[in-house]
């Protein structure tokens, strides 16, 4: 009888590379010209590894990671880089049991938001270049920050007019 080690399976019996029987209980007579002609044959088990990789609104990044693992063996997969966002994980590691395994990498945003608030008179020459007499409806203007990300700015402005001079009679 063939007995299995944890992780593999049995495949089948063979003598001197042919197959003699699949099933792991073979009964068969040695004699001592055949002595190392039969070979119990396993098979090494192996596990799903996924990896989703998603932002942080739970879109998907793009493809998932999937491979197989033999059980019992190590696996490290560095995630992806992606320009001005960092990922949770930076690589995802283990050693493959017997279940699958699901793991999920999340990036975040290296991007920035910031908002400048200005109270003037008459009017403002803002970032963007533009002269504004009137307050806007929230202009932004992007910049790009220490990280090599947009910086996204937004112009929270009200404008007071000034009082006219009094005129001399």
């Amino acid at each position: 009888t063939a007995s299995t080690a944890t992780g593999y399976t049995f495949t089948n019996w063979t003598k001197n590379g042919s197959v003699v029987s699949e099933e792991a209980t073979y009964t068969f007579t040695i004699t001592e010209v055949e002595a190392g002609a039969y070979v119990a044959n396993f098979t090494l088990n192996t596990q799903t590894l996924t990896i989703h990789y998603q932002y942080e609104d739970g879109t998907a990044v793009g493809d998932d990671t999937v491979k197989q693992v033999n059980i019992g063996s190590t696996y490290n997969v560095v995630s992806p880089e992606i320009d001005c966002y960092v990922a949770d994980k930076l690589n995802v590691s283990g050693t493959m049991g017997v279940e699958e395994v699901r793991d999920t990498v999340t990036y975040t945003s290296l991007a920035t938001t910031g908002i400048d608030e200005r109270v003037v008179c008459d009017s403002l020459k803002w970032m963007d270049g533009v002269t504004y007499y009137e307050s806007p409806n929230d202009p932004t203007y992007t910049l790009t920050n220490a990280s090599g990300c947009d910086s996204v700015v937004t112009l929270h402005l009200t404008i007071h007019t000034s009082p006219a001079e009094p005129t001399l009679l």
